[in-house]
């Protein structure tokens, strides 16, 4: 599946999505970095900004630890992980969007919360929370259930 943009495309493949730029802005903006594979591991949350009459409609990828433009189109443009479009393309965009947090959603579900070992030591375990809830793969609430469940062990 893939978005193609007005600077860029998104393409999704199986374990990762890929950003390519492209255009003469971009190149301004952000000179040669080559195409950004993205495991959708790596994802902490997405945007999309519908395009309005005066401008372009983006899709933005962010990442833990990232520091995404945060002042909107302006600050979009410069993002290596945002991709700009016009309003004819937003379909395509909305698909990629949803097939996204549908394979986020689907990795979280599939993620164990619980060590696989029996054995495992509870306070290397509660690190390993820590590790998921931090990279956006179980919530607040889910990693302080299972951290009060481990404490109990001890």
């Amino acid at each position: 599946m893939k978005a193609i943009g007005t600077n860029g495309e998104i393409e999704l493949f199986d374990q990762v999505l890929v950003i390519r730029k492209r255009g003469l802005g971009t190149l301004i903006l952000q000179g040669f970095k080559g195409d950004k594979r993205i495991p959708y591991t790596s994802i902490a949350a997405i945007q999309l900004r519908r395009p309005s009459l005066l401008t372009a409609g983006y899709f933005q990828i962010t990442l833990p630890g990232g520091i995404e433009g945060r002042g909107g189109i302006i600050d979009a443009t410069k993002d290596e992980n945002t991709v700009m479009f016009a309003k004819k393309q937003i379909g395509a965009f909305e698909m990629v969007q949803r097939e996204i947090e549908s394979r986020l959603a689907a990795s979280r579900q599939s993620s164990s919360i619980t060590p696989s070992a029996p054995d495992t030591d509870p306070l290397t375990a509660i690190r390993k929370l820590g590790e998921l809830r931090e990279a956006g793969m179980i919530s607040e609430g889910e990693f302080e259930a299972k951290k009060a469940e481990l404490l109990s062990r001890i």
